[in-house]
């Protein structure tokens, strides 16, 4: 949990900060410019034994060239000049020698954290120094030092795996502990300011911003912040994707001394956006640009002169407090900028109109003019089965669909929720929002971390960048616990929902409802400094229609409380579930929808800004046809006690959900029948006579009781499980019940009256504040005659157990709607347990599940738990725990369909175990190597012009129109499909003409290098140990694999790639295949061509083509290594080669570069291959090779694996393509 930071507020009041502040007020300040560049210029005297100096002179890592940070450990002599000559050229402030001094970054120099620490203490040293001398020099000009803070090489938000929506390399918290000792270690050395720069990536910069806060705490130092981001290109967005809005909506909750941008762009390209950014911060305003953008050689264009005449007219406008410079800038360009600005008046700080203000990838505003914004309810699991049926599967994908839907239909803010209580709820939260992270159809909009665990509210905020709402906190469990996860969600600068909920329960009336957000306001403000613009109320839209009278004026007094909250706390907002407010009729949408419509047009008037509703399902309230209009205000304005009655009318005039037989229909019936269809329809007209008749024909009234009326309740429970009944109709039956339990009472032996009285002990478990269900289920029991003892809300395991005993309960009812009452359900059952109490309990809510309740509490009681789904069920329930005669096998029934559950489950489980490594070692497959063949080759061959029609003819065209989304059929079927056959059709034959073009033209190239070498298997490992030629005396490279470790049926091996080659201590010399192919040699410059052409999808065709070659090419060179023998050729970062690193071996042995021109990008992690049309693997022959996928393998397998590589395991991570 994210530590209390409160203790780094308050006002930054030391002399220097002031000093800062008056400067930045007074004129407009200097930077000094590109620390690369001045290194650079030095290239000839920093050589690698300056770069390694003494310290680093043996150190085992090959190159520390580069590394400019270690320069302030090994030649501080340097940086001090770096610093020197910025300040003479008239710069007010200079950056550390830092930008790369997070372990983050150093790890991949092999150096430690303890290096890690001296690099940040003695390059803020050396800058203080400097900074010093030039103050004492010129005291009317003091100079200041910022610590430079770098984005890191790695991303928070963006996926390392094409293949993986949620695959980062690297967690938000290893970012915040990397940024918290370089924080520390910049302000122990006497920093002025902490400056995070060249932000790519928002969750990046706002895990140095916890950092940053923590590293305040520690160092009892409240240095300011400056914050700079770096945006991709001229759209104005950042590398992640977000728009400059979006940006500073996501960090402002920092309140930076200065906020800007650096890097990417020219000062020229860059005027547009920091008019923007000038326009939105109440902050100090900075720009350091590059000189310009870099032509093809690299160089930078601006010469000073040019990059001052911008600067001026962009400080003239008043938009600047600070100019520096960025990369290709020297000390020329700062003193050209130094003398453009004298004299120039600095940027004002200006106060911002107060909003809420939320983001995504793009911006939304919630002020008081604004539109109602709607909150997308689908991706909720506990309101849509589909949605959690798909998140249960691990579908993401498809979850995402859900919620791109949402998106499309409307919803300006998304909903997500995940509470379940059989999944690690964090890591599914975290998944599926770093999933929606990748998908910027909807990752746009901001979303709503709705959790009732706080844990699973951070797992939310640490995966995406924009600024979310945390849906919700309250005051049920106390002020202090508020006040706690109110400071966490703060620090991550999310708005919070708090639900009108306290100590004593749900607030329904209009008093208690602002009360408690008052209360709640005053809490926020004052104590969680929270902004007053940043705090939503949900007022709790309650279910109307229940059948309980004092329900029916609950919209009405959400409408007055909505008024008063705007009235007294007007900085604040208001939200709500809506679809709550028409819950009892669920199975009639026409109903719904128009209730949610009257609703909303009512509460929008009073105030409401938001609410959680299905967007685009909610009609026009003028659209609604007026007689359902008056009858659906008449419910929702509570102006007629007979609205609920008249609108099930109508539900059941337009659509037939319960069907009152004909009074001739009736008298044909039995009195039994009539009686058990009173309590379906609720006609009561012949009820007293039927069960008069019943008893004169001597039946007993206990049989009529059990046999006719608990039946008809079965019934009502089927049909509302069906759909096919509303709630209120439920209550209804249950009243006819009551009346029934009255006619028969008298009738009645004393015995028989004392057994038809239950006493049933029901009550809200600890956790949970919500009693209106159990109210429902109250009713239910009371109209069929049970005694029913209610002990309330948030009620503690011994409270519950008291009253059992003491009233000698026959049944125990406990409810849960959020998931954390489930554990106290399970703490109950044992609980009783302990006392030899065997009492039925029955469990519900909307938390609770049959599985559930299968494998977390019926194992813990020997006594019955049974899972109620809803009240429309409890009485015929109670009726079978209770009865004599039927309460044994019941009871058997329910523990066989649990332990069915059980077993289930547990097979599902038991198919997820893994092996030990050494027992899958074990079971490794053994394959008979005496009749390996030698090749008809040992070497390499570069092939510069494959035969051009063989690899035309081995183009997979079904992958093909698969690409442009054409997939109902294979090819060449496609091509004559109903739909998308013409379609079809046309692309085949322009992919065929340009493939003409494009040989006639030879613009592109088909090109491979093919190596075949001898290689064992090294024993007791997955390696395969590849030799430079026959003598086998000189290793060429390793290929490092992992196993299958997932438990196989009988007779099933658990493989790896290594089994396909002969052990070492066979004796059998075997061989093994290497390849790379590429089809994009001319690719990037044909593009170019067809684009200036004005033909965009010229381009893309040719892409796919080039896409579609190398795979054909792939397949013709393993044609030729293996002549006819059965044979894979698998590739890198698929399931039996997934670590894309070692790539790296392949392209060495093969010298792959030299040879065929493809270059690796991203050698040690992503693998990505220059150009993208490329493939290379392995090719292994043996009649018994096949392709498999590796499945799930053990946290001890990846750390022998990174062992055996000579590589951290958490630097290993990223690379690997795994599914676990």
């Amino acid at each position: 949990s994210t530590e209390d930071q409160s203790a780094s507020r308050g006002p930054m009041s030391t002399a220097r900060v002031q000093q800062l502040r008056e400067t930045l007020g007074k004129r407009v300040a200097v930077f000094d410019g590109a620390t690369g560049t001045f290194m650079q210029s030095l290239r000839p005297q920093l050589d690698e034994a300056a770069f390694r100096g003494e310290r680093f002179a043996a150190h085992p890592h090959p190159a520390m060239k580069g590394n400019n940070d270690i320069l302030n450990i090994t030649r501080p002599d340097v940086v001090e000049r770096l610093h020197t000559t910025y300040l003479e050229a008239g710069a007010d402030i200079i950056e550390t020698n830092t930008f790369s001094g997070t372990r983050v970054c150093q790890a991949a120099y092999g150096l430690d954290d303890a290096v890690v620490r001296d690099i940040n203490v003695l390059g803020a040293q050396i800058a203080v120094k400097c900074a010093a001398a030039f103050t004492e020099r010129c005291p009317d000009k003091p100079r200041f030092v910022a610590g430079s803070m770098g984005p890191t090489s790695v991303s928070a938000s963006i996926p390392c795996d094409a293949n993986d929506r949620s695959s980062r390399k690297i967690t938000f918290d290893e970012l915040v502990s990397a940024y918290q000792a370089q924080a520390e270690a910049l302000i122990e050395g006497g920093v002025d300011i902490l400056l995070i720069e060249t932000i790519f990536d928002t969750l990046n910069c706002k895990a140095a911003i916890c950092a940053i806060e923590r590293a305040r705490v520690v160092m009892k130092k409240d240095v300011p912040l400056w914050i700079s981001v770096s945006i991709s290109d001229k759209s104005g967005r950042s590398l992640s994707g977000q728009t400059l809005e979006a940006f500073w909506i996501s960090i402002k909750h920092a309140h930076p001394l200065c906020v800007g941008m650096n890097c990417s762009l020219g000062v020229q390209e860059m005027k547009p956006f920091i008019r923007t950014i000038s326009g939105l911060a109440d902050c100090y305003v900075a720009c350091y640009p590059n000189a310009g953008i870099p032509d093809a050689q690299g160089k930078y264009l601006d010469t000073p002169e040019t990059m001052a005449a911008t600067v001026t007219e962009l400080a003239s406008e008043g938009m600047l407090n600070i100019i520096g410079g960025c990369c290709g800038t020297c000390e020329r360009h700062i003193a050209a900028l130094a003398k453009a600005v004298v004299g120039i008046k600095p940027r004002e700080v200006r106060a911002v109109t107060p909003v809420l203000q939320l983001s995504g990838l793009e911006a939304v505003t919630v002020s008081h003019d604004s539109n109602f914004i709607n909150i997308g309810e689908q991706c909720n699991m506990a309101g849509s089965k589909l949605f959690a049926d798909k998140i249960r599967a691990g579908n993401y994908e498809a979850a995402l669909t859900t919620a791109r839907k949402q998106i499309e239909a409307g919803a300006q803010l998304l909903d997500v929720s995940v509470d379940d209580p059989l999944l690690d709820v964090p890591k599914t939260m975290e998944t599926f929002v770093k999933c929606i992270a990748s998908d910027p159809s909807v990752s746009k909009a901001p979303l709503v971390i709705d959790s009732c665990k706080l844990e699973v509210m951070e797992a939310g905020l640490k995966s995406t960048q924009g600024k979310c709402i945390v849906n919700s906190l309250s005051l049920k469990d106390g002020e202090e616990s508020f006040v706690k996860a109110a400071k966490v969600c703060r620090s991550f600068g999310a708005a919070i929902i708090v639900m009108a909920f306290d100590e004593t329960g749900q607030a329904t009336g209009v008093e208690d409802r602002v009360r408690i957000c008052q209360r709640a306001y005053d809490l926020l403000t004052t104590k969680a400094g929270v902004d007053p613009c940043d705090i939503v109320f949900d007022l709790n839209v309650l279910m109307l229609a229940s059948g309980v009278e004092e329900h029916n004026n609950y919209a009405v007094s959400f409408f007055e409380a909505t008024k008063q909250i705007k009235e007294c706390m007007p900085l604040a907002h208001v939200s709500g579930g809506i679809s709550n407010v028409s819950f009892a009729f669920r199975t009639e949408p026409v109903i719904r929808q128009a209730i949610h419509s009257a609703f909303l047009y009512h509460a929008i008037r009073s105030g409401l800004d938001m609410g959680i509703v299905n967007a685009g399902r909610v009609p026009p309230y003028d659209s609604l046809p007026p007689a359902l209009r008056d009858l659906v205000e008449d419910l929702v304005l509570n102006r007629k006690p007979t609205a609920c009655t008249e609108l099930i009318k109508f539900a059941q005039e337009h659509k037939g959900i319960a069907v009152t037989p004909s009074v001739s229909a009736q008298d044909n019936c039995s009195p039994a029948e009539r009686v058990e269809r009173a309590v379906l329809t609720g006609d009561t007209s012949r009820l007293a006579g039927d069960l008069s008749s019943l008893l004169a024909e001597g039946r007993d009234p206990m049989s009529i009781l059990q046999d006719v009326l608990m039946q008809a309740m079965t019934h009502v429970g089927e049909l509302f499980g069906d759909g096919k009944m509303f709630l209120p109709q439920v209550l209804n039956s249950a009243r006819i019940m009551q009346q029934s339990v009255q006619i028969l009472t008298p009738h009645f032996s004393t015995a028989a009256q004392a057994s038809a009285a239950k006493i049933i002990v029901i009550a809200t478990v600890k956790g949970d504040v919500h009693d209106i269900g159990k109210n429902i289920v109250s009713l239910v029991l009371s109209c069929n005659g049970a005694k029913v003892i209610d002990l309330g809300i948030q009620c503690e395991v011994d409270t519950i157990v008291r009253a059992a005993i003491e009233h000698k309960a026959d049944v125990i009812g406990v409810s849960g709607l959020i998931t954390p009452s489930l554990e106290h359900m399970t703490t109950l059952v044992k609980e009783l347990e302990k006392h030899h109490i065997t009492i039925p309990v029955l469990v519900g809510g909307a938390a609770t599940s049959a599985l559930h309740t299968a494998i977390k509490i019926a194992p813990y009681y020997s006594g019955v738990v049974v899972h109620a789904l809803d009240a429309s069920v409890i009485a015929p329930m109670i009726c079978s725990l209770t009865d004599p005669e039927k309460k044994a096998g019941y009871i058997a029934q329910v523990k066989q369909n649990q332990k069915q559950l059980r077993d289930a489950y547990t097979e599902t489980q038991a198919a997820k175990n893994l092996l030990s490594l050494e027992e899958a070692r074990k079971n490794k497959l053994q394959l008979d190597f005496s009749h390996t063949e030698k090749p008809q080759f040992i070497g390499t061959k570069v092939i510069d012009d494959y035969d051009w029609d063989r690899v035309v003819s081995h183009i997979n065209w079904t992958m093909f129109f698969a690409l442009f989304k054409m997939t109902s059929r294979p090819f060449p079927e496609i091509l004559e499909d109903p739909r998308a056959g013409e379609q079809a059709k046309k692309l085949y034959a322009d992919a065929l003409a340009f493939l003409s073009r494009i040989r006639g033209e030879k613009s592109l190239r088909l090109r491979a290098v093919v190596g075949v070498y001898p290689a064992n298997t090294l024993d007791s490992t997955e390696d395969v140990e590849v030799y430079t030629d026959d003598t086998r005396a000189t290793r060429l490279c390793v290929f490092h694999g992992l196993r299958q470790q997932e438990r196989k049926p009988t007779g099933e091996q658990n493989l790896a790639l290594g089994d396909f080659v002969a052990p070492k201590s066979s004796g059998v010399s075997d061989y093994i295949g290497l390849f790379a192919t590429t089809a994009g040699i001319g690719l990037p410059e044909l593009k170019t061509q067809l684009l200036a052409k004005c033909e965009p999808d010229t381009a893309v065709l040719v892409e796919a083509l080039s896409h579609r070659l190398a795979e054909a090419l792939t397949e013709c060179i393993y044609d030729d290594l293996v002549v006819g023998a059965k044979g894979i050729r698998p590739a890198f970062g698929f399931p039996q080669l997934p670590d894309h690193s070692e790539k790296a071996a392949l392209f060495s042995a093969l010298k792959v570069t030299e040879r065929i021109g493809v270059r690796l990008v991203d050698e040690e992690h992503s693998g990505t291959m220059d150009p993208v049309s490329s493939c290379c693997g392995l090719v292994l022959r043996h009649p018994g090779v096949k392709y498999y996928t590796l499945g799930t393998v053990s946290r001890d397998q990846l750390q022998a694996y990174a062992q055996r590589k000579g590589v951290a395991l958490d630097a290993l991570m990223p690379s690997l393509a795994l599914q676990q």
